[in-house]
């Protein structure tokens, strides 16, 4: 389950009142409808009182934009002129919101020491591929995915959890082509002189 292992050089994002905490993917992109292992290092300089060590993968689609739009108004002499307006449009939606308990701590506390969780989880199939696009007129979409190792404490215990996020990339499966790429056409060529 977990072998003592060496941090190396902390990022502080990672400290935390009880130790540290890091995620590493095995590789720098996860392909929906695969799966990607990694390891979460673990340093404890003191008890910590975890219930489980988990993974929490969220992504999101936003976009925003302006639209310039003209129209016709009256003036106090009752002439008309045409203005410019512009309306500003925004949204976005959860595109994944996924939990992996990657290990339970059984007796609800997580001892001093230095530890190496490895991970294998399964990156849901459909994700659509990370993205970030700017255009004319303030025009912004994107696709952005996040990773985060959280060591989660007793809900009983007033204590921050440790964690430690990052951004995470997602590629979307290639299509498998169906077509012959080596096909044969013949054809009669008539000519006349």
């Amino acid at each position: 389950c977990c072998l003592p292992s060496t941090m190396g050089n902390i990022d502080s994002r990672s400290q935390f009142q009880h130790g540290h905490i890091f995620l590493q993917t095995d590789h720098s992109y996860a392909i929906a409808g695969e799966n990607m292992t990694g390891n979460i290092y673990l340093e404890l300089g003191q008890p910590f009182p975890a219930v489980s060590l988990d993974i929490i993968i969220k992504g999101e689609e936003r976009c925003r934009w302006t639209e310039r739009k003209t129209r016709t108004v009256r003036d106090h002499e009752g002439k008309s002129k045409t203005e410019t307006y512009y309306v500003h449009h925004s949204g976005g939606r959860e595109v994944i919101h996924q939990r992996f308990t990657i290990f339970v701590f059984q007796n609800q506390a997580a001892m001093p020491g230095q530890y190496t969780f490895p991970f294998n989880i399964s990156i849901p199939y459909g994700c659509p591929s990370s993205a970030f696009f700017t255009g004319t007129e303030s025009a912004v979409a994107s696709i952005k995915y996040s990773i985060k190792a959280v060591l989660q404490p007793h809900v009983s215990i007033r204590i921050q959890e440790m964690q430690f996020k990052q951004s995470l990339i997602i590629r979307e499966k290639a299509p498998i082509i169906q077509q012959d790429l080596f096909a044969n056409a013949e054809m009669e060529i008539n000519s006349c002189c």
